[in-house]
């Protein structure tokens, strides 16, 4: 079971972008992310996963951070082709410099393939060789992939030696768990963050903020409020403890708007204690309800 606030990786989608469905409050103001950082560095979280696709939050990280306290991740840019080509390669490399400098470090932790299809299309060997390179020049410690489903997950650890995965799961969206994937990628000894464990908000909205085509979801949050009424527990505390105790997850991210929501995690995180909770009834298999690509 995870316990420990070091295991939480802090989500800066909402330091660059208007990012989440249930975001009403716009992009995280700079002086709101000094506050997040500071509370993070008095409760010993110290993992950022980062993107060059967040807008502007490598930027505002590289002006509020000067030392090395906090591990960083990033992403290679969300492109779409039928083939690795070098102008890809070097729209990759040209994006990962620009990262560096942005975040003004000569190193990071890892990156992450932000789509994993550019290993799967025609020489995308290419593309694991340039961030292997990296890895060989203490660029980076780690390369991973951020996947979707299980779809690629033999494909990937057939071909590719690789450190560690972001991977979706949560209450509803629990097929990476009951598929055996987890298992499967764990028994190659790699690390696993687990993200999208609040399903971008909507496990924990008030049916009445949620915008009208979500309304879908209302039974089946109103389902679970009354399932962990019976442990007295929030929704947010059933989605940490949900996650918190899958033995194959190494790492839990949680997306941030502003300091008060950080509070609440840490503050449930916290009080988690170690009753084992079964929310296999929980897990949806409509994928248009489960995959935010799809919304």
């Amino acid at each position: 079971m995870i316990s420990r606030l070091s295991d939480l990786i802090i989500g800066t989608a909402q330091f660059g972008l208007d990012y989440g469905i249930t975001n009403l409050n716009g992009r995280t103001s700079k002086e709101e992310v000094k506050k997040i950082l500071q509370y993070c560095r008095n409760n010993n979280i110290h993992i950022l996963d980062a993107a060059a696709d967040y807008g502007k939050s490598e930027q505002v990280l590289g002006e509020i951070i000067t030392d090395n306290y906090f591990t960083i991740y990033s992403k290679t840019p969300h492109i779409f082709v039928e083939s690795i080509k070098n102008v890809d390669l070097q729209q990759i490399k040209a994006s990962f410099y620009q990262s560096l400098k942005k975040l003004k470090v000569n190193q990071i932790e890892g990156i992450f393939v932000h789509n994993v299809q550019n290993l799967i299309v025609a020489n995308g060997d290419k593309l694991f060789r340039l961030l292997q390179g990296w890895k060989e020049e203490g660029l980076i410690k780690k390369i991973g992939v951020s996947i979707y489903d299980e779809d690629m997950v033999s494909t990937l650890l057939e071909n590719y030696d690789l450190d560690v995965f972001q991977i979706p799961i949560n209450l509803y969206d629990q097929r990476l768990l009951h598929s055996g994937a987890l298992r499967k990628i764990k028994d190659k000894d790699i690390e696993i963050h687990a993200r999208s464990i609040f399903l971008q908000g909507i496990l924990l909205a008030d049916e009445h903020m949620l915008p009208k085509k979500f309304h879908r979801y209302i039974p089946y949050n109103q389902k679970l409020k009354a399932f962990l009424d019976k442990y007295q527990m929030t929704k947010l505390d059933g989605a940490l403890k949900f996650v918190s105790q899958i033995d194959e997850i190494d790492h839990i991210l949680v997306g941030i708007n502003h300091l008060q929501q950080l509070e609440e995690i840490v503050a449930s995180f916290e009080a988690l204690d170690d009753r084992k909770i079964l929310f296999d009834s929980f897990q949806l298999s409509d994928i248009d309800l489960i995959d935010p690509r799809r919304w």
